[in-house]
């Protein structure tokens, strides 16, 4: 009887004016230990400068997509609409993935069918394009912390099936509010001890960046942590 063939993969990358970090994320995707995904799919959301370009110049296995400026979100959601995967990734622009990123990832799915999603550990760096000045007032935390973040993800395709999209009407908070609903649904996850996510940080981080988004992000948070305790959202 022969083996199940692999699990297919689909990396999604949401750009908007990223092209100055876009190809290094890209890049580090294609150079994963044991191959890259099948397909990587790059969302372009209404951007002004040369993200489209860059990721057209790549051809296959990348798949550009194009779409007016709708938010990170409604991005993602357009490339999970699009992936034919049975599992899915995700990645921002301005980050990267170590070599070993989806190779972990992927054991550790194979060592637990009954996981729905794999995290890993995150490490962030000061982009080396930063001023001097602008490098002191960025705090970059030391190490490497477990990552509940969707670029740090590896999930089945069938859990956006199960627990829905992501609310492109949350900002920066769309993530937290998704793992935070699926987990209280039944979503099985776990962490593993193995660094998945370099996070650039530029200072136009829109979790840095955009802090009128903070409020809707705490009550994300809040209404989570309400449903872990059994109380209404």
């Amino acid at each position: 009887m022969s083996a199940p063939p692999p699990p297919s993969v689909n990396v999604v990358i949401p750009v908007h004016d990223g092209a100055a970090y876009l190809g290094a994320a890209i890049d580090s995707v294609l150079a994963q230990e044991g191959g890259a995904p099948g397909r990587i799919i790059v969302v372009d959301d209404g951007s002004t400068d040369d993200s489209a370009a860059v990721a057209a110049a790549y051809g296959p296995p990348v798949t550009l997509i194009r779409q007016a400026r709708s938010g990170a979100a409604a991005a993602r959601n357009r490339g999970i609409a699009a992936s034919d995967a049975t599992l899915l990734a995700f990645l921002d622009a301005d980050d990267l993935w170590p070599p070993d990123s989806l190779r972990c990832r992927l054991a550790a799915l194979a060592a637990d069918p009954e996981l729905d999603a794999v995290f890993g550990l995150v490490e962030q760096f000061l982009c080396d394009r930063l001023a001097a000045d602008r490098r002191a007032r960025l705090h970059c935390p030391p190490g490497r912390q477990p990552g509940y973040l969707i670029s740090a993800m590896l999930a089945k395709a069938s859990a956006f099936r199960r627990f829905g999209r992501l609310d492109a009407s949350l900002g920066v908070a769309d993530f937290i509010a998704w793992f935070g609903a699926a987990r209280a649904e039944g979503l099985a996850s776990t962490v593993i001890d193995a660094l998945v996510l370099r996070r650039r940080l530029h200072g136009a981080n829109l979790g840095l960046a955009r802090r009128d988004l903070r409020p809707e992000y705490l009550r994300v948070v809040r209404a989570a942590l309400r449903r872990k305790d059994g109380r209404p959202g």
